[in-house]
């Protein structure tokens, strides 16, 4: 294995971004429209957390 430096990476600025957000371990990427599963979730009589 070798160490890789994550300054010197393509992925600098994500980097960054990820080291100064507030709560870096929580990472939000997209945002998901949950409306369908919502709708299949009560037409088959499901929780919408299953």
């Amino acid at each position: 294995m070798r160490e890789v430096d994550a300054k010197k990476t393509s992925r600098t600025y994500a980097f960054e971004m990820w080291m100064n957000a507030p709560m870096p371990m929580v990472t939000f990427v997209k945002t998901l429209d949950v409306t369908n599963l919502l709708w299949v979730s009560k037409d088959n009589g499901l929780k919408f957390n299953m």
